[in-house]
């Protein structure tokens, strides 16, 4: 006689019956899932740490490092890291070229598309309170990491060899291989610096950038005698509103001398 297989409840089915459960029977159920869950974050942790300790010895490049320690995921992990570092590029881009919708001969202007400087800030700053941000600038909770001069040295990678020569010794490994460095990242800077320095995925702004960005639109009024590539996204986007004011007197300056032919 063949065994019979078991039923799979659906789990609007499952979690109802759970309901049903006297309240002592509720607790031991969720203490029970509190342990599973405890014990999977525990060996994700244990075959992150392995990984690592393996990865390192062997990446030569930044790229090589995240490459392999993405390997390392579980799929629905990396899916939601893609997700979240693809809404992190959705601001890098306002930021860098939000400017542009609002331009009518640029190639991608869509009139639908353009978020104001004023809203763009908002949702900016609430996505940021959201998320946190990863910390590549020049602030860190860490004492470690406090003290290493200079800065970028936190993370040096060891592509920026006119840069390197000038570190302390122990300051020059690609920052994957420098334990004291590694362990401050991925310990005491919050998940996104942690997920970065592992997995090279932006699940949050880069603080430095973020800095550098609003810092340049305090001091908007400074970059008129600037280049376009140094000016701010004000600065690009009153000139487009002035290019456009512009064409439109000339069109309606076109228009009267026809009108007085």
């Amino acid at each position: 006689m063949s065994r019979s297989q078991p039923i799979k409840l659906p789990d609007a089915k499952v979690k109802e019956l759970k309901q049903l459960a006297s309240p002592a029977e509720q607790a031991e159920e969720a203490e029970k899932a509190e342990r599973r869950e405890y014990m999977k974050l525990a060996q994700r942790a244990s075959r992150e740490r392995k990984a690592i300790r393996t990865i390192s010895e062997f990446a030569q490049t930044e790229e090589q490092w995240h490459s392999e320690m993405r390997k390392t995921l579980p799929k629905e992990v990396r899916d939601q890291y893609e997700q979240q570092d693809a809404e992190v590029n959705s601001f890098m881009h306002w930021m860098a070229w939000g400017w542009e919708y609002a331009d009518p001969n640029a190639p991608d202007f869509d009139p639908d598309l353009f978020i104001s400087f004023e809203d763009g800030v908002k949702d900016l700053d609430a996505f940021i309170e959201k998320r946190g941000t990863i910390h590549d600038g020049h602030d860190y909770d860490s004492y470690e990491l406090r003290r290493v001069r200079p800065v970028h040295a936190i993370w040096e990678d060891g592509s920026y060899s006119r840069l390197t020569k000038g570190l302390p010794r122990q300051w020059r490994k690609p920052y994957w291989r420098c334990p004291i460095r590694l362990e401050a990242l991925t310990t005491e800077e919050g998940e996104p610096t942690r997920i970065h320095a592992l997995y090279g995925y932006d699940v949050a702004l880069s603080a430095y950038h973020v800095e550098r960005w609003k810092t340049r639109v305090r001091v908007h009024p400074n970059h008129y005698d600037q280049v376009d590539f140094d000016r701010c996204w004000l600065c690009q986007y009153e000139r487009f509103q002035q290019q456009k004011r512009t064409e439109t007197d000339q069109l309606v300056a076109g228009t009267e001398r026809q009108e007085s032919i």
